[in-house]
């Protein structure tokens, strides 16, 4: 069976937004959950720079390959496997920065380690 796409390839950062302040609990977690306009401005801004975002709760999942993550968010990823990570803080481009809180290298599970 031939693959269309090496998914291989891709890799995914965890895109936290800002939300709430103080500390989330049971009773306050909805503050803290992104709001569905910065979402969709934040989502829109990465997919017209060839990222791939999917929704979470309390931001986005975008998957690219390594080569454009770098170059949106103007910095090296480096390690290998399930260890990749930011060389540096990544520079959060000026027209989405005001709604992002945090962008982390997304883990890839260690299945059957």
């Amino acid at each position: 069976m031939d693959l269309l796409f090496d998914m291989s390839a891709l890799l995914s950062v965890d895109i936290l937004l800002k939300t709430g302040t103080g500390i989330p609990s049971s009773h306050n977690i909805d503050e803290f959950r992104a709001r569905p306009e910065d979402i969709a401005l934040c989502q829109k801004w990465l997919a017209n720079n060839e990222l791939t975002c999917y929704k979470t709760a309390f931001g986005l999942v975008c998957v690219a390959k390594k080569k454009q993550l770098e170059d949106v968010f103007h910095v090296k990823i480096v390690g290998e496997g399930s260890n990749l990570q930011f060389a540096r803080k990544p520079i959060i481009p000026k027209q989405i920065d005001a709604i992002i809180d945090q962008i982390t290298v997304s883990r890839s599970p260690d299945l059957f380690a």
